[in-house]
């Protein structure tokens, strides 16, 4: 999930004191906190209200924060149906970078009203280093939802660096 922040900038209000402003949320599930402050000659005023943000279905995908080579994950993808009617959700998995997808690409789950659905893959880290991308999408409630992780594979161990020291005589060669 991605953090949410925007500025619009000084906007001028109707006759009612109202203003608008659109925004473009990405990949985000949660409450967000919108904050206004006014002024007219030497007066000041603020005020903030949280809104809900939900897709209709909200996909949480599980992963690490990072993959070493050659590790198995089992990755469980969770819909959350926040709407009144059951559905069945379509999803499909893909990846780009150093990872492999074990079985099956695609899977079906039936989510019932206000209740949550699960499917599992699997992936496999490749022997490389670099970085990857998975990506689920999910076709459901006649609508295409879509979860998007990027995860670096790299070493499971830091970089060892070896140091000595040690004594030369004089006038020796």
């Amino acid at each position: 999930m991605k953090l949410v922040s925007f500025w619009s900038g000084i906007l001028e209000t109707d006759s009612d004191g109202e203003a608008e402003y659109e925004i473009d949320i990405p990949q985000f599930s949660g409450d967000l906190r919108i904050m206004a402050t006014a002024y007219k000659g030497k007066a000041f005023a603020s005020t903030s209200e949280n809104m809900k943000v939900a897709d209709p279905l909200v996909i949480s995908t599980a992963l690490p924060r990072f993959f070493s080579p050659g590790d198995t994950v089992l990755v469980p993808v969770v819909m959350t149906n926040t709407t009144g009617k059951s559905t069945n959700c379509k999803t499909d998995i893909s990846i780009t970078g150093p990872l492999t997808i074990v079985g099956s690409k695609s899977l079906n789950a039936d989510v019932e009203p206000n209740s949550e659905g699960r499917v599992v893959y699997q992936l496999v880290a490749n022997q490389e280093l670099g970085q990857t991308n998975v990506t689920v999408n999910v076709r459901a409630l006649g609508e295409s939802f879509k979860n998007s992780t990027d995860i670096t594979i790299r070493p499971a161990s830091p970089l060892q660096k070896v140091s000595g020291s040690g004594v030369i005589k004089g006038g020796v060669l």
